[in-house]
């Protein structure tokens, strides 16, 4: 039985060769004829680049995701996406004020945090507080406060976003900024201001 093995798969080995030597048949050159242009690899789409500002800082509209990274500038230790504008916001704190400024604005935001955001970035993320500043229609800085003291009053907690975000967590929320226009952009920096990322108001429908 081992020798008919053994000269059955001969058998079959010697005709593979033999037929590999003779002229394709007029299926196979048809075939043959059919296939080629697709013998080449497919090229891989071209990355788009991000948008950036005149001051260097990305530009994220609703939708658009921002995110803090290692530095394989690929890896993400923390990321929040905008979700949402509301310009003349209205507060649903009991003890709300009127803004200081002249106009509420709110940014609502989904969060997502990873295990290794402290030992990268050294600390909790925080979007809020004195890493925002504004800029007016014509390109000024605001030499004001975006986060006025009335902003805190304004919102009630269950509608903020956090004020400190640790590794490996999730939170929504909004932050409320008191501006003097609704038609500038709100920009935000987590490291001196050296980049960033900023968030066109004037392209929302209702500023």
């Amino acid at each position: 039985m081992l020798v008919a093995a053994v000269s059955v798969g001969c058998t079959l080995l010697v005709t593979t060769l033999t037929k590999t030597k003779s002229e394709p048949s007029a299926e196979q050159k048809a075939q043959q004829s059919f296939e080629a242009p697709d013998s080449k690899p497919e090229e891989e789409p071209e990355i788009p680049q991000a948008e950036t500002s005149d001051r260097g800082f990305l530009i994220k509209r609703i939708g658009d995701e921002s995110a803090l990274l290692k530095q394989d500038g690929k890896t993400r230790v923390a990321s929040w996406t905008l979700i949402g504008i509301e310009v003349d916001a209205t507060c649903t704190s009991s003890y709300a004020e009127p803004p200081q400024n002249g106009h509420y604005v709110t940014l609502s935001f989904d969060v997502n945090t990873y295990e290794d955001l402290i030992q990268v970035h050294g600390y909790p993320l925080s979007l809020t507080g004195n890493q925002w500043q504004y800029y007016l229609a014509d390109g000024t800085l605001w030499n004001g406060t975006p986060t006025s003291t009335s902003t805190y009053s304004c919102l009630a907690d269950t509608d903020t976003l956090p004020n400190q975000i640790g590794a490996s967590t999730q939170a929504s929320g909004k932050i409320v900024f008191d501006l003097p226009t609704t038609d500038g952009i709100l920009a935000f920096s987590d490291d001196g201001w050296r980049s960033g990322w900023e968030y066109p108001l004037k392209e929302h429908p209702t500023a």
